[in-house]
């Protein structure tokens, strides 16, 4: 029980030699809750379903542009309503990494290390 909590730490905190002013006015500062009804309390988690489409994009500069159509174009599905069962929330964006010069040269995903001894471990 929560009363027997702020007994005990109140015998404790006059044992380590505090005031009895000052453990009383701490004591009132803290609020003292059941354990077992906080960890309770929390809804157990479920997985997101993720019933709205994603469009994949790789990133450039005039990806303003593709976002201006795309809404557009959801304003009018929007309104439309067999359209609107199907796809009540609007489409999400996604951009992914554009390719870069060293993606083109570089085949390995690990890059091998050359001990520092290199030219002198060959006998």
């Amino acid at each position: 029980p929560i009363w027997i909590q702020r007994k005990s730490s109140q015998t404790a905190l006059l044992a380590r030699g505090y005031k009895e002013r000052t453990v009383k006015t701490l004591l009132k500062k803290i609020h003292f809750k059941d354990r077992q009804k906080i960890i309770h309390k929390q809804k157990p988690w479920k997985p997101k379903t993720l019933d709205t489409p994603t469009m994949i994009l790789t990133y450039n500069t005039h990806i303003h542009t593709v976002r201006e159509e795309l809404h557009k174009i959801w304003l009018d599905v929007k309104n439309e309503p067999l359209l609107n069962q199907l796809y009540p929330e609007p489409p999400r964006i996604a951009l992914k990494r554009n390719r870069s010069l060293r993606d083109m040269l570089v085949k390995a995903k690990k890059h091998c290390r050359i001990p520092p001894d290199y030219p002198y471990t060959r006998k």
